[in-house]
């Protein structure tokens, strides 16, 4: 289980760039695994593809399928125009318990955790 964003969208599909260690262990070429993603606050199971996956950089990009609609997508910019000290926020699935390494905590919401460019 992990967390991701929406990178593209249309009406049928969306890619969703996740990191690689979410699906480590997955291997696309046996039909006995099989990727699911669920959006946020939806129940419904959706069969995943992986695009693209690189364990050094730790990024993967996964394509799902059969969406019935279209989600907002993140939009990137171009960091140099980022002023230092800028706010940042990290959109996740975490728990403050998990970073203080007291072990893994199980949330189902997002969390949102302010911050600023160094």
């Amino acid at each position: 289980m992990g967390s991701g964003f929406i990178i593209r969208s249309t009406d049928t599909s969306c890619l969703v760039m996740t990191c690689q260690h979410v699906i480590g262990g997955i291997d696309p070429s046996n039909p006995n695994h099989t990727l699911h993603v669920r959006l946020a606050w939806r129940s419904t199971e959706y069969t995943a593809d992986i695009l693209y996956d690189s364990e050094p950089c730790d990024i993967a990009v996964l394509k799902v399928r059969d969406i019935s609609r279209e989600y907002p997508s993140l939009k990137f910019e171009d960091p140099q125009g980022v002023p230092p000290s800028a706010p940042v926020f990290l959109l996740a699935y975490i728990s403050p318990k998990e970073l203080k390494g007291i072990g893994p905590v199980l949330s189902l919401f997002p969390s949102v955790s302010p911050g600023s460019t160094a």
